[in-house]
């Protein structure tokens, strides 16, 4: 893959993910959410999997895209925000 194609791939899933908390956000239903790493994510973004934020923390700090992720394969984070509903 080309260096454009990745970063515009990189570009959305970053996307989607915060529009995922803004609209988790919203729902009221959603307080937290867990970050999940891919079975083939660089070992800084491993490290990473299961932390679990608040969404007002996630939406303020942007813990994803994992800010070392030195994937290899793919050249980006692949990591994700799943809802946590208590």
């Amino acid at each position: 893959m080309k260096e454009e194609e990745i970063k515009k791939v990189s570009d959305d899933i970053n996307d989607a993910n915060f529009n995922n908390l803004l609209q988790w956000n919203k729902s009221g239903v959603v307080s937290k959410v867990e970050i999940l790493a891919s079975n083939n994510s660089c070992e800084n973004c491993k490290s990473h999997n299961g932390k679990i934020y608040s969404i007002g923390d996630a939406i303020k700090n942007k813990p994803l895209p994992c800010k070392n992720c030195n994937n290899e394969v793919y050249g980006y984070c692949r990591c994700t925000y799943l809802p946590v509903v208590e």
